[in-house]
């Protein structure tokens, strides 16, 4: 059952990494757009790193609790399968092994993994910032509008189309002349 559980917290931590992952996009068709939710974007994702962030420190104490209630059981006699000689190395080994304690150790890495995810997206929404006023930068260039006849280019063109009107009117007078 805790297998499930832990299974399905991680499907679902996995779902919320890749939705923050997706406000990180950018679609340049729409850059009005994009920086209209780039500000809501950052707050959520900043939202979220909070909360990871929260939850790691909690986990994180939570793991000292725990250590310190298997060390008092220990210490008490009332732990199970206590070696016969209790030294310090021993009660930092049994502490170290005990179930309970690895189960939260486990926990307390996934959250710091999880956070440091959120930390990635939250950087990248920084970025992506960055990037828009890049884009608009670009655009407003015209960077991205259809190519310019350069002043080489439109003399060629002007000679071309000279050629095209000097051959049309010869032809018209060898056409009267034939007529």
């Amino acid at each position: 059952m805790a297998k499930e559980k832990q299974l399905t917290e991680t499907e679902q931590k996995r779902a919320e990494y890749e939705h923050y992952l997706e406000l990180v996009g950018i679609d340049r068709s729409n850059l009005h757009e994009e920086f209209t939710h780039q500000p809501q974007n950052y707050a959520e994702i900043s939202e979220g790193c909070t909360i990871a962030d929260f939850e790691k420190q909690s986990l994180k104490e939570q793991v000292k609790v725990i250590e310190a209630e298997v060390d008092l059981e220990i210490r008490n006699g009332t732990y199970e399968n206590l070696p016969a000689k209790v030294t310090e190395n021993a009660i930092k080994s049994i502490v170290a092994v005990d179930a309970r304690v690895q189960e939260v150790n486990k926990a307390h890495i996934q959250a710091i993994f999880f956070s440091n995810m959120l930390e990635g997206a939250r950087v990248a929404s920084e970025h992506k910032k960055k990037s828009l006023e890049k884009l608009t930068d670009l655009h407003m260039t015209g960077y991205f509008s259809a190519p310019k006849e350069t002043s080489t280019q439109s003399r060629e063109v002007g000679a071309d189309r000279q050629r095209e009107a000097l051959n049309d009117s010869r032809k018209q007078r060898t056409l009267g002349k034939e007529n």
